[in-house]
């Protein structure tokens, strides 16, 4: 078998399984509808110019049934090469 078709057996395979995925899960959040609030903050900091501190904070509250939070910090760093050009 070729490099191509196995790497269009994969493809063909990933895109199934995301089909089944998609639908299973759509299935299961039409039952599942709540009213919630989100607040997020994309605070971004330059440290030099080629040096970047950046992220996301934030905060989900279910106003429905039992009220759960569900609190999210995702950080990141960026930094940049030598210019190729």
């Amino acid at each position: 078998m070729s490099f191509f078709m196995k790497c269009r057996h994969f493809f063909v395979s990933i895109f199934l399984l995301m089909v089944v995925i998609n639908e299973t899960t759509h299935a299961q959040s039409q039952s599942a509808v709540s009213k919630q609030i989100w607040i997020d903050v994309n605070p971004s900091y330059f440290i030099n110019p080629r040096f970047k501190i950046f992220g996301d904070i934030g905060a989900r509250k279910e106003i429905e049934n039992d009220g759960w939070w569900h609190f999210v910090v995702r950080p990141s760093i960026r930094t940049w090469q030598n210019d190729i050009m």
